[in-house]
Parts: structure tokens; C-alpha cells; sequence
């Protein structure tokens, strides 16, 4: 008796922009076997599933998908996700006390953007486009937020709040 080659592997995969958006996708590839052939889709955390050969509207994350031929044998494939931007914003603890005068530096980074612009806000005021926030406190009773703003072609994404 003859066996048949069977074997799913990725034929195409788009990974998320960024951690937080669902834009990837996963485009299965099945040779051998005998047609037709049920999918599942599974994802590490358990909740995500689907029954079709190509998935889309993807977070990140790793996923599973188990191909079943018409004469029951089995394939198998993993795939992960990983986001393409990741952007962080420090100012030390999440909340920093800071007193009249006190001096306070702010960096934030990203990577997996291309030429993005920068903004670091204050009360909704821009007062710096570099990737370092050098900023004196003349008040101390306000709560300030301080947000860093990356914007690329459709994404804004923003963190850091200072008391």
C-alpha cells in the first residue's frame, strides 16, 4: 500500500501592526491528502476558533490549526503572530510624584515604525516633538497626564500619567 504525502503549511502570513490591533491574517496551504478537508483553528489563550482554511481580523499570538483529509488522516500546523510596532513610554513608577520645580525626563521608543511623528502633550498642549520630554513642574497641586503620541499612517497610540 501506497502513502499519501499530506501537509498544511502557511502560504501566507500578515503580522499585526501593533499589538493591539487585529489586522493579520493567515492563509493556509494544504498539499496531498484527499479532498475535501475540515480546518480547525485554535489560539493559545482558547479564545479564537474557526472551521475555515484562511483566517483573518487576528490580534498576535500563537495559533493552531489541525487540517483532517476526507479518509481521516491528519496535519497539522502552528503559526505566531508578532506585532510589527511596540512603543513604550517611560517616566519611572506609573505614577511619579513630582514637586514645584522638580525637573522630570520622559523617553519614549518605538520600533517597527517608519518615520513616525511625535508628540509629547501636556493638558492637551504639544511641548515637545522629540522622543526625550525634558519638562520643569511650576505647579505642584495640578495632576498632570503627559501623553506620548506616535502617529503613523492610521494609528495614534498614547501612555503615561504623572501626579
Amino acid at each position: 500500500m501506497s502513502q499519501i504525502h499530506f501537509c498544511v503549511d502557511t502560504s501566507s502570513v500578515i503580522n499585526p501592526y501593533c499589538s493591539s490591533s487585529n489586522d493579520a491574517s493567515i492563509n493556509l496551504n494544504v498539499t496531498g491528502g484527499t479532498s475535501p478537508y475540515s480546518f480547525i483553528w485554535s489560539d493559545m489563550s482558547g479564545t479564537f476558533s474557526s472551521t475555515n482554511q484562511d483566517i483573518d481580523s487576528l490580534l498576535a499570538g500563537t495559533y493552531y490549526v489541525l487540517v483532517t483529509d476526507t479518509n481521516g488522516c491528519t496535519a497539522n500546523d502552528t503559526v505566531t503572530l508578532l506585532p510589527g510596532l511596540e512603543i513604550l513610554a517611560n517616566a519611572g513608577p506609573e505614577d511619579t510624584l513630582v514637586c514645584f520645580g522638580d525637573s522630570l525626563i520622559l523617553t519614549g521608543t518605538s520600533s517597527g515604525a517608519i518615520n513616525p511623528s511625535i508628540s509629547w502633550n501636556l493638558l492637551g498642549t504639544a511641548v515637545s516633538s522629540n522622543s526625550t520630554l525634558n519638562y520643569t513642574f511650576e505647579d505642584s497641586a495640578t495632576i498632570f497626564m503627559i501623553l506620548y503620541l506616535l502617529f503613523q499612517s492610521r494609528l495614534v497610540l498614547f501612555k503615561t500619567q504623572l501626579r
